[in-house]
């Protein structure tokens, strides 16, 4: 809904206040009192015509003549109607008749003016012409035609709902219900004459002019009559009545003046439309006009010319006048929405067939109820009827469909099959060349290409056209960034539409160059422009009409999901290759690690056992050869973990590693470990410190100090190995290693301690990743970052678990935590 002005609020505000007062006067209705009777002038006299109400008249009979209501003569029907409304249900009201020449007296009792269900049926019409007034004036609250289209609407459904004359118990106050309706009364005629001169467009003159001589005369005898009712309503005088009712002849003949002069200034704008949409706004206006009264002509007018019985209730007939206001509504709003003409012809015809079904029904259920005499029997039999007669029904709506509404039957599917063609498209090839190929049978045009945006580039690739063979082998580049909206509408020559088809005027000297007409931007769920869809002139010369607009539309849309589809299958198919290439990439590097690294291990196992035999021999080295076997024994042992952490690594990515669990001594792990890489531990200069801190429980003693754990004892030698290679890395000048073996409660711990370079807040939540590496301190620290990693593995492998707590240039501490209670397999007791 558009944003509301303070002048539409304004007018909300005065419709809200039009429609309580309407509310508030339905009592009126209800208890709005008539004579028992109906009466005829004959020669000058009062007759009774008819007796409505046996029960509520006393010595009347047909004929009587009607000397005195009370002591008021009465000389006019519209008197006896004036009197009776001046009082409420129930009155008893003594009357003086001539019956065949002799004065006699008789008396009546008031009855409704209206039935209940009669208050109900106008109080719903007037509710849903309210409710198409207001929605008109909020859907095009700045429109001027829409504007008089609300008012005359709103002034309807007062007048609809309001009863104008006398007082009763639930209306006291007749000045202000007579002049609601008046004015509502006055305002429908008028502003449906003057929305006449606008609509569908505004007739040439002066709009002003015309306004002065619509409104002059309605609102002089509205005055005159407004005052002679007053007085006869105050003084409920029979004369003041018959004053009042003369104005109000003039003004009802004025009223029906405006209605018929705005029902032949809409015959008039029919018979000199120059387009096809002013044409069908105005079909649906005049059918409208045709169909409201329609059933109560059909059903109450001519029955009673004939004196024959009415076969509907007179207000029932009043439920189809609904159909005025909905027709104006929809032919200012919607009338593209459905073809009126054909909504009537397939509702005559359907009708027409479905009748002669029923009829045909109904004559094989009574045969076959005959034949087989039974009640129960006659029911299943009429049930297997109805059920046999349903594909009848479908089939012969089928074949009315094809018989009577040929082409818009043809146009139907193949606008159907044009969209379960798009939506069947596997790529943008077959998507374009469905789509050119379609809608050319649908639309025939001179030339028609569709544009697919290629990324990167933003560049225009012709995917399918006919008559845009230049293009073939050149794609112009899409300038998103020049555009000044989002496409959402087509973007045409406006000769080249319909008037009233709302579009983005093109730029006409690139068209014309291209000998373009239309074109549609195929649009993502985000409104991102995924293609184009170009159009020239139609073959026939037309203008594009608004169902061509709408199935372009419908196409477009469809086009861009199609494409936005094609789109992810594109992409999904693409990182699934890439995914599979990636994949036998992380094999074929696994299988290369494992193989170099297992190459590795036969010389360094040699190099290092020759060191230990050299080193075992002390007599034939002399101080610098004893030095140099045990750099070369120290350097193999720092290479074969490097290796060890390879091979694990690959394990790891192989989902193969395997750990055998037995009961280790964590202590005298943690001392083998720093005893093995006590060289490099000597090399960079580092002080070690090594504590233990082992309390025995009174389940078991500990001896010796020891703290025994339920682990792979080269796991976890590898794990306390790769937390200290860790602290020689990120150093700095700090040299200090502090190894802490202890218990806490349930768990062995392992704490390895250093005064480094520490570890930052950020690198902290990537530590244990893979080939990660601080990035603040990877220039100066060697490795390949998968030491750590391997350590975290192993701690969740032995339910255990490993924390680290650091300051930057203050050093870090990693902590070990291994469950005391381990079963041999690896999990907890």
């Amino acid at each position: 809904m558009k944003r509301l002005t303070q002048r539409t609020l304004g007018f909300l505000a005065i419709d809200i206040a039009l429609l309580i007062l309407s509310i508030l006067n339905i009592p009126s209705l209800v208890y709005r009192a008539q004579a028992p009777l109906t009466v005829q002038e004959s020669n000058g006299m009062l007759l009774i015509a008819d007796i409505v109400d046996n029960s509520a008249c006393f010595n009347l009979q047909q004929a009587d003549e009607i000397l005195l209501w009370k002591d008021t003569r009465v000389l006019s029907p519209d008197a006896i109607e004036f009197l009776a409304d001046m009082a409420p249900i129930g009155t008893r009201v003594p009357l003086t008749l001539t019956r065949e020449g002799e004065r006699t007296s008789a008396s009546i009792t008031l009855i409704p003016f209206y039935s209940l269900s009669y208050v109900m049926i106008v109080c719903f019409v007037g509710l849903v012409t309210w409710s198409l007034g207001v929605f008109v004036l909020t859907a095009r609250p700045e429109n001027r035609t829409a504007t008089t289209l609300h008012w005359a609407l709103v002034a309807l459904a007062v007048t609809v709902v309001t009863a104008y004359e006398g007082t009763t118990p639930a209306n006291r106050t007749p000045i202000l219900s007579s002049l609601l309706f008046f004015l509502s009364y006055a305002g429908t005629a008028t502003s449906f004459l003057i929305f006449t001169m606008l609509f569908p467009r505004t007739k040439p003159g002066s709009m002003k002019l015309s306004l002065a001589l619509i409104c002059l005369p309605v609102v002089s005898i509205l005055g005159f009559m407004i005052y002679h009712h007053t007085r006869a309503v105050a003084s409920a005088s029979v004369d003041s009545f018959t004053a009042y009712y003369s104005w109000f002849e003039i003004f009802h003949i004025l009223l029906l003046v405006y209605v018929i002069g705005g029902i032949i200034s809409f015959i008039h704008s029919y018979a000199t439309a120059v387009t096809t949409e002013e044409r069908k706004k105005l079909k649906w206006i005049l059918w409208g006009l045709c169909l409201g009264p329609m059933p109560f002509l059909a059903f109450v007018v001519v029955p009673k010319q004939f004196h024959l019985a009415t076969p509907v209730a007179e207000e029932y007939t009043l439920l189809s006048l609904v159909v005025i206001p909905t027709a104006f509504v929809i032919s200012f709003m919607k009338y593209r929405l459905l073809d009126v003409e054909l909504v009537i012809r397939r509702t005559t015809a359907y009708t027409i067939v479905v009748g002669l079904l029923v009829a045909l029904y109904a004559v094989v259920v009574s045969a076959v109820a005959v034949w087989i005499g039974q009640m129960t029997a006659s029911a299943a039999a009429a049930i297997l009827v109805a059920l046999l007669f349903e594909p009848i029904r479908r089939r012969t709506q089928h074949s009315v469909d094809r018989m009577f509404f040929r082409v818009q039957y043809d146009f139907r599917q193949a606008e159907q099959r044009l969209i379960e063609s798009i939506k069947a498209s596997l790529g943008v090839a077959q998507l374009g060349n469905t789509i050119i190929r379609e809608t050319e049978t649908l639309i025939p045009v001179e030339r028609i290409a569709f544009f697919a945006l290629r990324q990167p580039g933003n560049h225009l690739q012709l995917v399918a056209h006919n008559g845009f063979d230049l293009l073939e082998k050149h794609a112009p580049r899409f300038e998103a960034e020049h555009l000044r909206t989002g496409l959402q509408l087509p973007v045409a020559l406006t000769a080249k539409l319909e008037p009233g088809i709302p579009h983005e005027p093109a730029d006409t000297e690139v068209f014309r160059r291209w000998d373009l007409a239309l074109g549609f931007a195929m649009l993502s769920q985000e409104s991102g422009i995924l293609g184009f869809l170009v159009l020239g002139n139609k073959k026939s010369e037309k203008r594009f009409s608004a169902e061509d607009i709408d199935l372009l539309k419908t196409v477009c849309a469809q086009a861009g999901s199609a494409l936005e589809r094609i789109s992810l299958q594109q992409k999904f198919h693409f990182e699934h290759a890439e995914s599979e290439r990636l994949k036998e990439l992380s094999q074929l590097k696994s299988d290369f690690v494992s193989y170099v690294s297992h190459e590795l291990r036969t010389p360094l196992t040699s190099i290092k056992m020759f060191a230990e035999l050299l080193r075992s021999r002390p007599r034939r080295l002399d101080n610098k050869g004893m030095e140099y076997t045990r750099i070369i024994e120290g350097e193999a042992d720092r290479l074969n973990r490097m290796v060890t952490n390879i091979l694990d690594a690959a394990k790891l990515d192989k989902n193969i590693t395997v750990y055998e669990f037995s009961e280790v001594d964590l202590v005298d792990a943690a001392e083998t470990t720093l005893a093995t890489m006590q060289y490099q531990l000597d090399k960079q200069g580092f002080r070690v410190q090594f504590t233990k801190r082992v309390h025995p429980t009174r389940k078991r003693r500990l001896p010796n100090n020891s703290l025994p754990i339920i682990a792979d004892r080269d796991a976890v030698v590898q794990a306390i190995s790769n937390l200290i290679a860790n602290a020689i890395k990120y150093s700095g000048t700090k040299k200090y290693l502090k190894v802490s073996v202890l218990q806490e409660e349930e768990y062995a711990i392992c704490r390895v301690q250093d005064k480094g370079v520490g570890i930052s807040e950020e690198a902290l939540t990537h530590l244990f990743d893979k080939f990660y590496r601080d990035p603040t301190h990877s220039h100066h620290a060697q490795g390949v970052g998968l030491g750590l990693p391997l350590v975290k593995h192993i701690m969740e492998a032995h339910k255990g678990a490993v924390k680290v707590a650091s300051t930057p240039s203050k050093g870090s501490t990693f902590t070990l935590s291994f469950p005391l209670r381990m079963s041999p397999d690896g999990s907890k007791s």
